[in-house]
């Protein structure tokens, strides 16, 4: 039992410290469907976890519920919102509890090389153990924030889980990143502990507010928006992620970050429908971003972009402004590879290929 689990990259249940009773399930009700995923302790009477969990996907649905519970089943009563970050997907409830040791707070370097992610068993067996995941980068988007991204790609329902520091069980453990979200290739993202550093320091001293009435604000804020857009997307929903995107720009036009993932979207979809038009207006938002800001990943995008769309000589360009972007931060290696590309790309033009 034990080898197999070590393979598997699992803790086994009987290895597991007191101090992951500091983790809890939270579950939100709402007036259209509901969500679970994971919190924890960070300090006494206060339940970090992803703003995602505790809000709904649509800013025209309500709050009808919020419950934290113990890994025992009890439930803890929640008192309120404590305050949220909407940009990082960070959200700090405030709960009748003062008992449980919370979980120290450490820094995103400790992630290195590997984490221990630690769940809450919604679901019984294996799949919701600690688990071990290899630091594998750190991720920038265009407006500055920044996530871990980890190995091993968590299940669905271990949003807002903690990573902690390894040994797990060495009195050394701290919280080094928190889980907000999977990507492809069995892959996880993890916002940094400073922010959740950031946040508790704020909230200190500040009254709770109603889940519905911090809801009220969270979707009137374009990351809050960006974020639901994100979730409609994960379930489906395509209309009303456009509608959030759409929103979340009206209130923010100078955002990089929404302008890219917008334009990641429209191009998912110009690619499942063959639909010309999109793939323009996700070219526009994308040339938004960059206007915004000049980031290298961006200009590989829209080469890219430009392949699919066979404009071979612009996606060679692209290329090249990138890789010029990438040798001035050092990263030469990343910009000999583009410039390969460059020189095959072009002559894919030059032949009108």
């Amino acid at each position: 039992m034990l080898l197999s689990a070590l393979i598997l990259g699992v803790v086994p249940w009987y290895l597991e410290n007191v101090d992951t009773m500091a983790v809890v399930g939270v579950e939100g009700v709402f007036g259209a469907g509901s969500s679970r995923g994971v919190g924890f302790f960070v300090a006494k009477g206060v339940v970090a976890t992803c703003c995602h969990v505790v809000f709904p996907q649509s800013p025209s649905d309500r709050i009808a519920g919020l419950r934290v519970l113990q890994r025992s089943g009890d439930t803890i009563p929640v008192l309120g919102i404590l305050g949220m970050d909407a940009r990082n997907d960070i959200c700090l409830l405030s709960v009748s509890d003062t008992l449980t040791r919370p979980l120290p707070l450490g820094t995103r370097d400790r992630a290195r090389p590997a984490a221990t992610v630690v769940p809450y068993p919604w679901q019984k067996g294996l799949a919701m153990r600690p688990m071990h995941l290899e630091f594998l980068r750190e991720e920038t988007w265009s407006d500055g924030i920044r996530n871990l991204v980890v190995s091993a790609g968590p299940f669905p329902g271990y949003s807002g889980s903690p990573l902690l520091s390894e040994p797990i069980y060495g009195p050394e453990r701290v919280v080094v990143g928190m889980i907000t979200a999977t990507g492809r290739g069995d892959i996880a993202y993890a916002v940094e502990p400073e922010p959740i550093s950031a946040l508790l320091s704020a909230s200190q001293g500040k009254t709770p507010l109603p889940p519905q009435k911090a809801f009220e604000s969270y979707r009137l804020d374009p990351a809050g928006l960006r974020e639901m857009a994100r979730c409609s997307w994960a379930m489906g929903n395509r209309q009303e992620a456009e509608n959030c995107y759409i929103l979340s720009l009206q209130l923010d036009p100078s955002n990089p970050t929404t302008h890219e993932e917008y334009a990641s979207f429209l191009w998912t979809l110009a690619r499942k429908e063959g639909n010309e038009a999109l793939f323009e207006m996700a070219e526009e938002h994308y040339r938004q971003a960059m206007r915004l800001r000049n980031d290298p990943r961006l200009h590989e995008l829209v080469a890219f972009l430009y392949l699919e769309m066979e404009r071979y000589t612009e996606a060679g360009e692209e290329l090249g402004r990138a890789a010029y972007l990438y040798e001035q931060t050092g990263q030469e290696a990343k910009a000999d590879s583009l410039r390969f590309r460059m020189k095959v790309v072009s002559s894919w033009g030059q032949l009108g290929k």
